[in-house]
């Protein structure tokens, strides 16, 4: 049975504002205030340096892979299948590792349309100030230690034991409903081809 592996979006950075100032600066999607936007550009650039991304991506796509490759390792159905061949595991492990290079080499190539698409995102909903308060904030100390740290968040023992419980729990009914899927699929009647 194929199985697609979903990998987890990035961490963004999120602060709260006012819900009406939010929702006023989400309504027209197509229009940024210019002045908001290189704002914007300058606050991605502080939270994530250019200089730091790629190995920002290499760290949590490491550890999200690591997750999800533990937890597909640890379901019942697959350790049976490992277990009647160890050829499997040799064979699932690769395909783990071939997706983790494709995934990483098509996030390094678009990540920069990614940035593009967040100050956008940060424009429309941060006035000014508040994109100079929050650049602020992350060029203090602690802001500096928090660039510096939140792409480990995904390799934390409690936050990967959670991503590995949750893969678990999401795939456990996968095989139940795929079977009841194809079940319902097969029942179906051929269509009348005269149209009656």
């Amino acid at each position: 049975m194929k199985k697609s592996l979903l990998m987890v979006p990035l961490l963004l950075v999120s602060t709260p504002v006012a819900a009406q100032e939010a929702q006023q600066a989400v309504t027209d999607a197509t229009l940024v205030d210019p002045a908001r936007l290189s704002a914007a550009r300058i606050l991605l650039d502080v939270i994530m340096p250019p200089a730091k991304r790629e190995a920002l991506i290499d760290g949590m796509m490491k550890g999200i892979t690591a997750n999800i490759s533990e937890s597909l390792f640890s379901n019942d159905q697959m350790k049976a299948a490992f277990d009647s061949d160890p050829r499997a595991g040799e064979i699932f492990k690769r395909f783990i590792d071939q997706h983790q290079v494709r995934s990483v080499k098509i996030l390094k190539e678009n990540f920069p349309g990614m940035i593009d698409a967040m100050a956008h995102a940060y424009a429309r909903r941060f006035t000014t100030p508040q994109l100079a308060d929050m650049q602020k904030f992350f060029e203090t100390p602690t802001g500096l230690v928090y660039t510096e740290l939140a792409a480990t968040i995904m390799g934390d023992p409690d936050v990967a034991k959670w991503q590995r419980d949750l893969i678990s729990k999401s795939m456990s009914s996968i095989p139940k409903d795929v079977e009841e899927m194809m079940a319902e699929i097969n029942a179906l009647k051929p269509k009348d081809k005269t149209g009656g």
